[in-house]
């Protein structure tokens, strides 16, 4: 997807984001630009990221199958700059722009890159593609008894199998913006932001 795809967003978060987004766009405000960020990481940052690896250091997430799934991200540092870009460059006036590090990443890749960074070695096994397929049918037959969402459902299985592609090719030609970051480089960096702040929950005060 790019800055021209169709934005037709489902929840109320996504419809207030757009909703902003219009709003500000049209309110007539002397430099005013748009930067939609693709999923943030780096060391401190919250997200689906940042669960899977205190899962993987704890060992309870198992390892994925190689589905070629792909995922654009953005490191936090890039995107600041990305954000002082817009704020600076008079280009940027009236314009919407998606901000990734131009590289896009599998889960597996994540996983292997965790482990790494983790310093053990990566499981020779996966599960299952149909395996998971049929744990995530169990999930969501749970989650419509119980109405409440289970833990693994489809929702969660394409979140973390699905993939979710950006072009953020326009603030490249546009702004000059040049990502610094890519998630392998600074994965080992979060690994050791999450372990610490695992040890000091198990510690306590």
């Amino acid at each position: 997807l790019d800055e021209r795809s169709p934005a037709n967003p489902i929840t109320p978060y996504g419809r207030s984001k757009k909703a902003a987004e219009d709003h500000v766009l049209a309110g007539g405000i002397a430099h005013v630009s748009a930067l939609r960020s693709t999923p943030v990481y780096g060391p401190g940052s919250k997200g689906n990221l940042t669960r899977m690896i205190g899962a993987v250091s704890r060992g309870v997430f198992p390892p994925v199958p190689a589905v070629d799934n792909a995922r654009s991200m953005v490191h936090v540092e890039d995107l600041a700059r990305a954000l002082i870009l817009a704020s600076e460059k008079d280009e940027s006036n009236g314009r919407v722009y998606l901000v990734s590090d131009g590289l896009e990443y599998s889960t597996r890749q994540m996983y292997e890159w965790i482990c790494e960074a983790l310093g053990r070695a990566v499981p020779p096994w996966s599960i299952p593609l149909p395996v998971l397929r049929v744990f995530a049918r169990v999930g969501d037959g749970i989650g419509w008894a119980s109405r409440r969402p289970f833990v693994f459902n489809s929702l969660t299985m394409d979140r973390l199998l699905g993939s979710a592609r950006y072009d953020s090719t326009r603030i490249q030609n546009e702004l000059g913006f040049q990502p610094e970051w890519n998630l392998k480089r600074a994965l080992p960096g979060m690994v050791r932001c999450v372990v610490a702040s695992t040890a000091g929950e198990s510690t306590g005060p």
